[in-house]
């Protein structure tokens, strides 16, 4: 009975778009942190290539906002960091719920087949859920040119003084900078998209790669949502490792995880970037401007693979 009443109500919604009593659009589901929300207003400027209109559904944020493990909020921060990005949110909650009943399609980036029409050549209307593969054109939107041609940050007043020491840390050192992303929280243990937590060894190993690309001692600033762990576990081991007594090393936890597009700003800031799981590291580095990109970009070995990483990366396997 229910199957039917869903066709029956799919069929309806069918008949209203084609009568225009009902806008035909994509309407993409937005959710997690500030480069997850960046990677669907990606997904959503690649199909509207094709003449389709894109509103992304932001009920996610208000719904839930949390991590997977409830500990840390996730706020729609896009606009905050990119208020020039031309983005409509604007949909009923009636007509959210009429697409989901009708037109939704769940794109699974796991388990989704190579014969399936990829997710860049569907058209609406459409309700869009899941993930998307880094793979087509999206490889393109990554691409260092492109990405900071789209995405280009503006701090209001507030955000400003808010950043402002560690900024002009960054700005003012007199040693070349690096950005060290640590992300634990629910990416911590074991998850099915990203594999297993990259180890502590992994950063030491990576701080004396970015020490001898350097040539001598660097400033290293680190950006974590667990900034106690990484102060009172990581960053006496990385002091003991370091290659250069000169390299000075700042754990910079005045945003909290609320306020994650600001990490990004800053870490954007630094010359070198060095990346762990997640995608903070990697969309810092790619918004990095023409001359601080000639810095390294260290990733575990893992994500070696993408084909949209910056130029002179590198991988360390552990």
């Amino acid at each position: 009975m229910r199957k039917s009443l869903k066709k029956a109500i799919a069929g309806v919604a069918k008949l209203m778009v084609r009568a225009h009593l009902i806008r035909k659009q994509i309407i993409i589901k937005v959710d997690g942190g500030i480069c997850s929300q960046m990677h669907f207003f990606l997904v959503g400027r690649i199909l509207s290539q094709h003449g389709n209109r894109i509103v992304y559904d932001l009920s996610w944020f208000k719904d839930s906002g949390m991590d997977l493990d409830g500990r840390f909020c996730r706020n729609f921060d896009l606009l905050k960091l990119f208020p020039n990005l031309k983005f409509d949110s604007r949909i009923s909650p009636i007509l959210r719920r009429l697409y989901i009943s009708s037109f939704y399609h769940f794109n699974d980036v796991y388990t989704q087949e190579s014969s399936e029409q990829p997710w860049w050549k569907l058209n609406a209307p459409l309700f869009l859920d899941g993930y998307f593969k880094d793979n087509g054109p999206l490889n393109t939107a990554l691409r260092s040119e492109s990405f900071r041609h789209t995405f280009k940050p503006k701090i209001d007043a507030v955000d400003s003084k808010r950043i402002e020491p560690v900024l002009k840390s960054i700005e003012n050192s007199t040693r070349p900078t690096c950005a060290m992303h640590v992300r634990r929280g629910d990416l911590a243990k074991y998850n099915k998209a990203y594999g297993y937590p990259v180890e502590s060894e992994y950063f030491v190993k990576a701080l004396r790669e970015v020490e001898n690309s350097e040539d001598g001692a660097i400033s290293c600033f680190i950006f974590s949502d667990e900034p106690n762990w990484c102060r009172q576990e990581l960053l006496p081991l990385l002091e003991k490792s370091r290659l250069n007594s000169d390299t000075k090393m700042m754990i910079c936890d005045a945003n909290g995880s609320d306020k994650g597009y600001l990490d990004l700003y800053l870490l954007s800031r630094c010359r070198n970037v060095i990346c762990s799981q997640g995608s903070m590291g990697k969309y810092g580095a790619l918004l990095r401007n023409r001359k601080q990109s000639e810095g390294l970009v260290v990733l575990p070995a893992r994500d070696s693979n993408l084909e949209w990483l910056p130029r002179f990366s590198s991988s360390i396997s552990i």
